[in-house]
């Protein structure tokens, strides 16, 4: 920590004590559901042991979420019951496949738009809680992302937890059905979607402007 500042940590949640990384750090927890759905997901017990690390912890954290065939249609119950809890953001992705397979848990045709309406709703519901724009929910509607990323843009070299390298980032390069958050985020950053950009002053602001 003293050599490299963590300002940005993701974790399932399920090991604890969660560490204190400081003032500027911001805890994302991942979380794909109500209880039900998640431990359908993550394993039987996960979303228990998340309450109660989350409990001790006692500090400001946030949910990121990934949306597949299985849990989109929870989101509404999963924001609401989080933001009672104190989550201070949410971000929410949706499944990538692996290897350019289109696979079971994939959203696609009118599925991956039904789903991108209701992200579109929670961010209405809940403006200052759930991180997204329009210009964000119309790119993500889109998924491709092949040759205008501005994430892939900006990694040098990417590994995954394995230590094996991946290209362009950890997607794996399926830049066509591309669900991550981040990426869809940034173009909408780039393109000067206003709300998009509050978020991202926002969100710098958080992180100490690291």
């Amino acid at each position: 920590m003293k050599l490299f500042p963590m300002n940005f940590i993701v974790t399932n949640g399920t090991v604890g004590p969660i560490p204190d990384y400081g003032p500027n750090a911001l805890i994302w927890v991942s979380i794909d559901g109500p209880q039900a759905i998640h431990d359908r997901i993550r394993g039987r017990g996960t979303y228990d042991r998340i309450v109660r690390n989350l409990d001790d912890y006692g500090r400001p954290f946030a949910v990121t979420t990934v949306l597949n065939r299985l849990n989109w249609p929870h989101l509404t119950e999963l924001v609401d019951e989080w933001a009672g809890r104190g989550a201070s953001a949410f971000y929410i992705s949706l499944h990538t496949p692996q290897a350019g397979r289109i696979d079971e848990l994939t959203l696609v045709g009118r599925e991956r738009e039904a789903c991108i309406r209701e992200v579109e709703k929670a961010w209405e519901g809940w403006p200052d809680l759930v991180v997204g724009s329009p210009g964000m929910f119309k790119s993500m509607l889109d998924g491709n992302l092949e040759g205008i990323c501005p994430l892939a843009r900006g990694i040098l070299v990417c590994y995954d937890a394995a230590f094996n390298r991946r290209s362009p980032c950890g997607m794996m390069g399926n830049c066509r059905v591309c669900g991550l958050h981040y990426a869809h985020f940034l173009r909408a950053v780039e393109e000067g979607d206003e709300d998009a950009l509050r978020w991202a002053q926002l969100l710098l602001g958080s992180l100490g402007k690291a």
